[in-house]
Formats: C-alpha cells, structure tokens, sequence
C-alpha cells in the first residue's frame, strides 16, 4: 500500500506538468496561426506553418504520455484491496484487446506505436494521389510505403485506422454497443463462456463438486471484403471535398455489409457467421402473430434469466417493425407506450435486417442482445488498388478497397432471435 501511494505521488505530479507543458504548447500553437495574415509573405507563412505543426506534433507526444500514466493509475485503484473499484480494472484491461463504440482504433493505434509521420495526411488526399500523383512530400512517402509490384497500396496503419472508424460510426452493430478487436494476424483465439459453473455446499474435509467446463474457444478467422467505387478524373482533380467524400462513401458501403454479416452472415466461406446463425442462442417464436411488445419482453425475459442485466438489453430491427411498436394504440385509439419494464432497453434501427413484408409475410426477424459481448474481429492493414485502364473509355478511376473481419460471441445466452414477426400490412 505504501509503495502504490509513493508511485501515486511520483506520477501525479508529472502527470500535472505534461498537462500544464500542453497547455503552454496549445496557446502557443494558436498564437503562430493568428499571425498568418494575407500581407505577411510566403516565406514567414511558411516559418508560422512550420512552427505551429512542430508545436501539434509535441502536444500529440505528451498527450499520448499523460494517457497512458492515467490509464495506468485506474489499473492500480482497481487492483488496490478494499476499492471496490471493478469497473476501472475492467475498462482498462479490456482495452488492451479491445474497443467499445465510443473508442477510436486511431487513438488504439496511437498508443500502441506512438505518432505517425501521417498524422497531418487525410485519408482522401491519399487515395487522390494514387491516381494524380503525390502533391507533398508527405503524400510521396505514403505512397512509396505502400505500393507494390501490381500497382495496389497498403493503407499505412494510421489512415486504416481513419477508415475503420468511419465505417464504425456508421453501422448499427457499434451504435448497439458491439466491441472492436483489432487482429494482427490471420487466426486468433476468444475465450467463450461454455457453461457457467455450479458452485455446491460442502462438508468439512469433503470433495468439492466439479462442474462442466466454463470456457470453450472460438477462432477469429478474418475473411475478405471488397467495395468497389468509381470517380471520374475531373472530380478527383477539381473537387474541393473530395478529401471527405471518397473516404466516406467507402466507408459507407463497407459498413452496410459488415452490419449485414455480423447480424445474418451464414459462416459458410468466404462469408463470417453473424449473430442469428451462432449455436446456442435464444429463440422466440412470434408464431406469425402481428408485432407487439410481447415478443420484446420475452426475449428480455431470456437474458435476464441468463443473469445479464436488462439495463444492458438493444434490440436491433427493421425501421418498418419500429414504426409498428411507435403506433401501437388501444381500443380507445390512444398510443399505447412501452411498457415501464422496456423503457430502459434501446431500439436500434438497420434495413439489414429484413421486415416481415420482404421475407414473407409471416417471417420477419429482429435480434436482441447485449452487444457488448459481440466481438468484431478486424486486420488493421487495409489493401486499395486503382484500376485506371479498366475504366479508360470513360475517363473514370475505379478504387477497389478491401478489409478483413470476423465476428466472435463471447456469451450465446446473452442474445435472443425474434422470429415468424407477420407483416403488419
């Protein structure tokens, strides 16, 4: 204990000074850019743009310093006896192999090899300059990195990372609380919850009674995804968001896919297994019944009994069956709310996921679940190649990017599918 105090004490103050040095750093940086006026030259630009990137990039060096000592303090509180601090230890440990939704796998990258050269470099000036050629010496030494005999480029890490949580934001699977696991090989192994151990009283000197085997393991395997987008010469040369817009619309379609197999996929090659088709999950059979929120409760009723908690509980449908919930009414005509049990669980909304109209008309689905414990598997290096003679007839520029991804469930009792949900219609 009084070692752990003195190391408290040894960081706390060094702590406070990378704080105050990155505060002098920030007030200094923004005093370089206010003197940028148009009348100053381009030589004295030139000097205040230097000077004030040099002064970010120390900022970032100290930043990431101070995180890490914070990071390492909450570890220290949650291990000390009597804390009864569980969740810091939790939180920071999980962090060493994976995300939660509202961490960045940039910020994840940072930490682990600390600034990059490409930390000022967008996304979309890089995959611009794969086709117009490097403009900076920054662009210059990115594409170098990268490029191979065939033409194609590796993404540096930094800029995958840019990618990857572009298309996080965008997928229903993160907004439900899903976790990142960023791979660095092909196979990785997910310890499993089996089945839960069954503690049993005992007399003095007596056997202790075995139980079952609580852990199984489960392989990462990521597979291939490609998309594939198009952009003419002209736009790629004279549009002026260009930098945003190619990334996102990549990102965009990834995500909708990803969304899609981690909900649906069938584990047949080259597609992951999503949620709907992993053994040992809920079922709830709606038996082709118009949509109330009868289903809901039971399958909340499921995980509860499964000792997750119900505060925890999302479930993910079609917009057409949220519409059905949101219009529910009574005889009288008046809307019927969720009932009070429901209001702590969310409703998340992704046209992944198939209405009873599109399916058949007694075969709509909707999954609930803690999503924390659905594990998103993903290789950082993400390939991008340009096929430039493919489309030379319309003075177009096809990018075909491609990522590798897999999904994991850490506790099968912790979801539950809804099937056989009747059209309302």
């Amino acid at each position: 204990m009084a070692r752990q105090s003195q190391r408290k004490k040894l960081k706390m103050p060094k702590l406070q000074t990378l704080r105050a040095k990155q505060k002098t750093i920030l007030a200094d940086a923004k005093e370089a850019l206010n003197q940028l006026t148009p009348d100053i030259g381009p030589e004295r630009e030139n000097e205040l743009q230097s000077r004030h990137d040099e002064l970010m990039a120390e900022w970032d060096d100290l930043d990431l310093q101070a995180r890490l000592i914070e990071r390492d303090e909450a570890i220290d509180t949650s291990r000390r006896p009597g804390s009864g601090n569980r969740t810091a230890r939790t939180d920071s440990e999980e962090r060493l192999f994976s995300l939660k939704p509202e961490e960045r796998c940039e910020d994840w990258q940072r930490e682990r090899v600390g600034r990059s050269e490409y930390t000022d470099l967008s996304l979309g000036n890089y995959l611009r300059s794969m086709v117009t050629g490097a403009k900076t010496d920054q662009e210059k030494r990115a594409l170098s990195e990268g490029t191979d005999s065939q033409g194609g480029c590796t993404v540096p890490d930094l800029l995958s990372s840019r990618l990857i949580d572009l298309m996080r934001n965008r997928m229903a699977l993160s907004r439900a609380g899903a976790m990142t696991v960023p791979l660095g090989s092909d196979t990785n192994h997910i310890a499993t919850v089996a089945s839960d151990p069954v503690p049993a009283w005992r007399a003095e000197h007596g056997a202790v009674a075995e139980s079952d085997p609580t852990f199984s393991r489960v392989e990462l395997l990521p597979k291939s995804l490609a998309v594939l987008v198009k952009a003419s010469r002209e736009v790629l040369d004279d549009t002026l968001n260009i930098g945003t817009a190619l990334p996102n619309i990549i990102a965009s379609a990834l995500a909708v896919e990803v969304d899609r197999v981690g909900l649906f996929g069938t584990g047949v090659d080259p597609e992951p297994q999503g949620v709907a088709n992993i053994s040992g999950i809920g079922e709830v059979d709606h038996l082709g019944a118009a949509l109330d929120y009868t289903p809901l409760l039971t399958a909340r009723g499921q995980i509860t009994g499964a000792n997750f908690s119900g505060d925890d509980i999302g479930f993910i449908m079609n917009p057409a069956e949220e519409n059905t919930l949101a219009g529910l009414k009574d005889s009288q005509g008046q809307w019927l709310g969720a009932p009070p049990v429901m209001s702590r669980s969310q409703l998340y909304t992704t046209g992944n996921v198939p209405d009873a109209d599109a399916v058949s008309p007694t075969e709509g689905i909707m999954l609930a679940g803690v999503w924390k414990h659905l594990l998103m598997g993903i290789r950082q290096e993400i390939r991008i190649e340009t096929l430039k003679e493919r489309f030379a007839d319309t003075l177009e520029v096809g990018f075909l990017a491609h990522l590798r991804v897999d999904f994991a469930v850490e506790y099968p009792s912790a979801f539950v599918a809804i099937r056989n949900i009747a059209d309302p219609d």
